[in-house]
């Protein structure tokens, strides 16, 4: 997924960090080391706050958060999906019958009006002054009751320090927690656990077993994760210096019977949006949230056991069931629209066949992507080993019959987007084409690890396990010295000093694929890829593997050569390989609208434009090997064009052997599939298939050719049908196969009153026309082939000699050596031993 660098932001980024370089440098020797020590620390906060705060404005990547399965990612939409169903049939929309929405094609472009269950509408905080209590009703459920409301204004003690669990740039106190151990005896019992201290998060809820520093208000993660009481969980900052004032923070007050924590005036990251609230929890399993000044635009709100235990209640704590609730009690709050990408791709198919590998989804209105994301990639389908991913099938949850691979959530077309699809300084030092190139990457890419001297190693991956590591070399297959390029997925194109120091030019943008890369995608040979390298244990920087690509930037480390076996080491060869691997691509363009709306023609247009781009740049990336194509056409009349270029005519082709059939196909749509068959008679008949249902991005095909088979008058013919049925069939002229004569029987015919005396040979292998009998080498003047024994494929399994010629070369008595000669192919059977 990618997540935007402009040019404002990434030139204060690096004046920052100039300066704090120079800073360094000229800071006089007398100034006390404590304070010098105090400055840099603050620095490298303000740094890694910069840094975050580039993430969140999609400065840096495009991509969600997801893990190597995509599961957090995959989870967090389905459960969105359920629950907005569940939110339709409380309403009655499912027994309600509907105004009639747009959904048809306008061009190439598949136009979807929301119908009522694909437009989440916002579900904005209205805890605001009020009290909810949660009841134990025996350890696993909950009775949720809303009550007077109740705030303790005796905060307690402020707690100052905290640690994290996440990687840089997320950093205590903004993203962190602290452990408190209870005192006075106090124990608390959370789903049937009774705990003895508790974790309290900076990010508005506590967790019992583990801390956890995660700004990410995550469904997914309430459930799976550790246990938790969110009371606001949202991406909040306890920052000394973001407070308003000291009275302001995180506290904590210990009772005999309780725990109170109140969090007072923390503000949303990188605003002045201040909120308190307070949680506290009794000696009798008793929670209560309370909210005295709530500003944040979205949050969740709920206790969880964790570990995806029984089963989650999103629920309307304003108006709550009176019923108890087993497993995990929740509402998810904000502003924002949100899609139910699963309802979207239905109704897609409703008025389409699944005849697409990628479906490109778009709208013309901003809506909350989720996990800070600009865009992001579902997987829906992998049969592909050898690429760092298992097998796995989910495309039913998106309506499809088993074709569709990828999903791809591209964000607003009109709002998000410049003008143009190459524009840089949409994100980092990428343009809309290269996002759509990362994207599209995470079918194949970035999940593999490598052998490292016995180990198996992940250093090759960066944020999420998805994307190559900061410090990974990936210059792309186009890069060249005037124009460094590095790959969509992530890294860098990266220059080895010579003296352990490694600089990414200047002038580096972010362009197309790696050898690596379309390994990968099942375009290179593992001879193709070439060594490259990993910087190992880096110093002189404070940025990480998870850090976005970066031009001009230099740190000092060990290089580490990294060889494409070593890959296959750990994850195994790619199956299918580049030969055989799916190289033409299908790909739905999905415009959807807010309900009552039509799309501006502006709107198509700038999409269309996009569109073209992409399949172009697509082609590029992979220099030509492979093809995406995103027509829309229902009435399709044009047959594929087919040529067959192997065998062409004329060769000799040896039975028994593998051979390589090659042809060129292609249509205006996409071929769907091939069928191979065999003629021995010169085109007459063609009974035998030898192909069948072979893809339509195979080009070329390695069939044994059985052993015996023998013809003057081979033909391959190949169909060509593409997706709606429209087929172009081609033969290819004679060629001969050449199999070695096999002589099993020989035996003289005495004369009758009708026929001469004859030899008879029979056996295999002997080409009609072809075919002569030879005695110590010695060919007869003619050989004959009986009718009786002729076969369809042009051979004979009997061959004579006749007449006086025969008992010339055959004296009584007298053994020879019998052998068969075809003359075409210049093969000899073995001898046959005869004595007459």
């Amino acid at each position: 997924m990618l997540k935007k660098e402009t040019t404002f932001f990434s030139t204060v980024r690096i004046a920052f960090v100039i300066a704090f370089i120079v800073f360094l440098i000229t800071t006089p020797a007398t100034r006390p080391r404590a304070q010098d020590d105090l400055q840099q620390t603050e620095n490298q906060e303000e740094l890694y706050r910069q840094m975050k705060l580039a993430r969140l404005q999609h400065q840096d990547f495009a991509c969600g958060a997801i893990d190597k399965d995509e599961e957090k990612r995959f989870n967090e939409e389905l459960l969105k999906s359920e629950f907005n169903r569940q939110r339709l049939e409380k309403q009655g929309h499912f027994q309600t019958l509907t105004a009639e929405t747009l959904n048809q094609n306008i061009g190439n472009i598949a136009v979807v009006e929301d119908d009522g269950t694909i437009v989440i509408p916002p579900n904005s905080f209205d805890l605001n002054g009020k009290t909810v209590q949660l009841t134990p009703n025996d350890n696993n459920s909950y009775r949720v009751q809303a009550i007077a409301f109740a705030f303790d204004s005796d905060a307690g003690a402020r707690i100052t320090e905290f640690t994290t669990d996440l990687q840089l740039p997320h950093t205590p106190p903004d993203d962190g927690f602290a452990q408190l151990s209870f005192s006075q005896g106090f124990s608390f019992k959370f789903y049937g656990t009774t705990y003895t201290s508790v974790f309290i998060g900076t990010n508005g809820f506590l967790t019992f077993g583990a801390g956890s520093g995660d700004p990410e208000e995550s469904v997914s993660s309430f459930l799976s994760e550790q246990p938790r009481i969110a009371a606001l969980w949202h991406d909040l900052d306890v920052t000394p210096s973001r407070l308003p004032s000291a009275d302001d923070g995180i506290f904590a007050k210990q009772l005999a019977d309780r725990l109170v924590i109140t969090w007072k005036r923390v503000p949303v990251f990188n605003t002045q949006q201040f909120n308190t609230f307070q949680i506290v929890i009794f000696s009798d399993g008793r929670i209560i949230l309370s909210y005295n000044g709530i500003s944040a635009s979205s949050a969740l709100v709920g206790v969880s056991p964790g570990n995806n235990s029984g089963q989650p209640n999103n629920v309307d704590f304003n108006a709550p069931p009176n019923t108890p609730l087993t497993g995990a009690v929740f509402e998810r709050f904000s502003n924002l629209l949100q899609l139910d990408i699963f309802a979207a791709t239905r109704n897609f198919y409703k008025t389409h066949a699944d005849d697409f590998d990628f479906i490109y989804l778009w709208t013309d209105f901003n809506y909350d992507l989720g996990g800070g994301a600009f865009a992001f990639h579902l997987g829906a389908s992998n049969t592909v080993q050898g690429i760092g991913r298992g097998p796995f099938n989910q495309t039913a949850r998106f309506g499809s019959a088993g074709r569709l691979q990828s999903f791809l959530n591209m964000n607003n077309i009109v709002g998000r987007y410049p003008p143009q699809p190459t524009d840089r300084g949409i994100i980092g030092l990428n343009s809309a084409l290269s996002i759509l190139g990362q994207e599209q990457g995470h079918r194949w890419m970035s999940f593999v690890r490598f052998n490292d001297n016995g180990a198996i190693s992940t250093e090759l991956l960066g944020r999420d396990n998805a994307h190559w590591s900061f410090f990974f070399n990936v210059e792309s297959v186009l890069s060249t010295a005037e124009a460094p390029r590095s790959s969509s997925m992530e890294g860098n194109a990266w220059r080895d000093n010579g003296d352990g120091t490694f600089s990414t030019p200047s002038n580096m943008l972010i362009d197309y694929f790696t050898p690596l890369d379309l390994y990968l995608m099942g375009l290179y040979a593992p001879e193709e890829v070439p060594d490259t390298f990993v910087i190992s244990n880096p110093t002189n920087t404070l940025f990480t593997r998870s850090t976005g690509p970066r031009a001009g930037q230099t740190v000092r480390g060990t290089r580490k050569n990294i060889s494409i076996n070593q890959i296959i080491q750990a994850e195994g060869p790619r199956i299918p390989d580049h030969t055989q691997s799916q190289k033409e691509f299908r790909a739905a363009f999905l415009l959807i609208l807010r309900q009552g709306t039509t799309p501006a023609q502006s709107t198509l247009d700038k999409l269309n434009l996009f569109r073209t781009a992409w399949e172009s740049y697509f082609k590029t990336s992979t220099l030509g090997r492979a093809r995406l194509t995103t027509i829309l056409i229902t009435d399709d009349t044009q047959k594929p064009a087919l040529q067959i270029n192997a065998p062409a005519g004329g060769e000799v082709i040896e039975a028994g052997v593998p051979a390589v059939l090659r042809w060129q196909s292609s249509d205006n749509v996409g071929v769907k599939k091939h069928t191979i068959k065999l003629s021995t008679d010169g085109g007459l008949s063609f009974p035998t298939i030898i192909g069948k249902a072979l893809p339509g991005s195979q080009q070329q095909f390695l069939w044994q050719v059985p052993s015996g088979l023998a013809t003057r008058q081979a033909r391959i013919q190949v169909t060509a049908r593409d997706d709606v049925g429209n087929k172009t069939t081609v033969a290819s002229n004679n060629f001969t196969i050449s199999s070695v004569p096999r002589i099993t029987s020989a035996r003289i015919n005495q004369a009758t009153a009708s026929k001469p005396i004859r030899f008879v040979v029979e056996g295999s292998g002997f080409i009609t026309g072809d075919a002569v009998i030879e005695v110590n080498g010695s060919p007869f003047s003619q050989t004959f082939y009986p009718a009786t024994g002729a076969l369809p494929c042009g051979t004979s399994v009997k061959i004579q000699a006749r007449g006086a010629e025969v008992t010339e070369k055959l004296p009584a008595g007298v053994e020879v050596n019998i052998t068969v000669f075809n003359r075409r192919t210049s093969v000899r059977s073995a001898p046959f031993k005869f004595r007459r």
